[in-house]
C-alpha cells in the first residue's frame, strides 16, 4: 500500500519568516520518499496542511492537488505494471509533467491532452470530455493563470 501526504519542511530547517518547501512524501514498503514541489511558504504561516493568511493559498493548494493527483497515478501505473515505484523514475516523470503545468501551453490545451493518456473506461473518457467542453463555454478557465479559487467557485 503505498501512502501519501503533503509535509512543510521535513528537515526542520526553515525557522520564524523563513520560507521551507512543500514537499509530498509518499510510503511504499514502510519507506519514505520525498518528491519536491518547487513551492515554498513562511514556517509561521503553516498550519495542519494548510498556510494562515496567505492571499495566494488557493493557488497553492490547487497546484498540490494537481501535482499529488499527477505522483498517485504515476504510483499507480507502477503498481499495475508489477513494478516498485522507485523514487528516481517517479521523480523524472513528475517533473515532465511539471514542466507542462509551468509552461505557456493554455491549461484547456494540456487538459484535453491529458484525457487520452487516462486509463479508465470510455464512460468516463466521455464525462471528462464533457467537463471540459463545459469548461470551454464558460471561458474563464482556459489558462493556469485563471485557475483561482474566485474563477473556480464562480463555476
Amino acid at each position: 500500500m503505498v501512502k501519501t501526504a503533503i509535509v512543510f519542511d521535513h528537515r526542520g530547517r526553515a525557522h520564524g519568516d523563513q520560507e521551507g518547501p512543500l514537499e509530498i512524501r509518499y510510503t511504499y514498503n514502510r519507506k519514505a520518499y520525498y518528491v519536491a514541489t518547487g513551492l515554498r511558504v513562511r514556517a509561521e504561516a503553516w498550519f495542519s496542511g494548510k498556510t494562515a493568511d496567505m492571499e495566494c493559498w488557493p493557488e497553492i493548494e490547487a497546484r498540490l492537488g494537481i501535482i499529488r493527483t499527477k505522483l498517485e497515478r504515476e504510483i499507480n501505473r507502477c503498481l499495475e505494471r508489477g513494478e516498485a515505484p522507485e523514487p528516481k523514475k517517479l521523480r523524472e516523470r513528475l517533473s515532465m509533467a511539471m514542466e507542462a503545468i509551468d509552461s505557456e501551453e493554455p491549461f484547456m490545451d494540456w487538459a484535453i491532452a491529458q484525457v487520452p493518456m487516462l486509463n479508465v473506461r470510455e464512460s468516463t473518457r466521455v464525462h471528462y470530455n464533457t467537463l471540459l467542453m463545459r469548461l470551454r463555454e464558460y471561458g474563464r478557465l482556459l489558462s493556469w493563470q485563471d485557475m483561482t479559487s474566485e474563477n473556480i467557485m464562480m463555476w
